[in-house]
């Protein structure tokens, strides 16, 4: 909001005053920059594995997360069908590892959303202005 009134102070005379207007209108753009809350993806991630990372776009990591865990809970049912301890222990030992990851993964992937938006936006910002904004 600040950035936005002082971009509109800019005299109309000024050679600046056309790219002052562009940055006037995208500093407004952004107080509307989408948002992901990284809270919510850890929880959307502790109820499915990966769901966090999918609903941030991140498809790959998310269907990693899941293949993973579901993996782990296949070979921890497997142990279970064969009475094998070693594989009990080995697949709920790796779920507890990928599902705990997925968790985390949701959660850093709605702050790498966030901060994409938000390089987005410099960006475009830069491309826009007359002045460095170095």
């Amino acid at each position: 909001e600040e950035a936005r009134e002082v971009f509109g102070t800019v005299p109309a005379a000024s050679t600046l005053a056309g790219s002052a207007t562009d940055l006037g209108a995208l500093a407004a753009r952004a107080t509307h920059l989408p948002h992901r809350r990284p809270w919510v993806t850890g929880v959307l991630s502790a109820l499915v594995p990966g769901l966090g990372q999918i609903t941030c776009g991140y498809y790959w990591d998310g269907l990693s997360a899941l293949a993973l865990s579901g993996a782990s809970l296949a070979i921890a049912v497997a142990g279970i069908q064969k009475d094998n301890n070693t594989l009990k222990a080995t697949g709920f030992s790796l779920f507890g590892l990928w599902y705990t990851a997925s968790i985390y993964g949701g959660v850093n992937a709605a702050s790498r959303y966030n901060r994409q938006a938000a390089v987005k936006l410099l960006a475009e910002a830069d491309a826009t202005s007359t002045l460095s904004l170095d």
